[in-house]
């Protein structure tokens, strides 16, 4: 198993049976079959309730080379998981994906875990930057 980078926490997902759980709600999975501009060729995004698992593949040439070919059997090679509440994720995201292929590839796949779930958005230096420019302005001028 590969270490992880610091910035990305790695958790074991825990999954309920539908019997057992009144809350149950679906996975929502995607797979994108990208080919040489990604390594292993395939990214495969799982959601679980809060619970965003990014997974790396091998892509399995017994099963054919193109993209329309059964990819399911693929092997697994890294994964990355991250609470969707969890400090500045997208930006994890978006290095964990950019690590396994290209940042147009890490925006489009990215764009697609924003349309299923809501990000956590840390902008709190964003609010302390403008409350100093307030406080230091003041009638259209800046104070000293």
């Amino acid at each position: 198993m590969e270490v992880a980078p610091n910035f990305f926490k790695w958790t074991k997902m825990e999954t309920k049976s539908k019997n057992k759980s009144k809350n149950y709600t679906k996975m929502k999975t995607k797979t994108w079959k990208i080919g040489e501009v990604c390594q292993g060729g395939i990214i495969t995004v799982e959601i679980h309730g809060k619970v965003i698992s990014v997974i790396g593949k091998e892509w399995d040439f017994s099963k054919g080379t193109r993209r329309s070919s059964d990819q399911s059997g693929a092997k697994e090679f890294t994964r990355g998981t991250i609470l969707s509440n969890d400090n500045n994720v997208e930006h994890k995201l978006e290095s964990f994906i950019s690590d396994l292929s290209t940042s147009y590839w890490a925006g489009e796949i990215i764009k697609w875990i924003k349309s299923k779930i809501d990000l956590a958005v840390d902008d709190s230096w964003f609010d302390y930057d403008i409350d100093m420019v307030h406080k230091s302005y003041d009638n259209g001028k800046f104070k000293n």
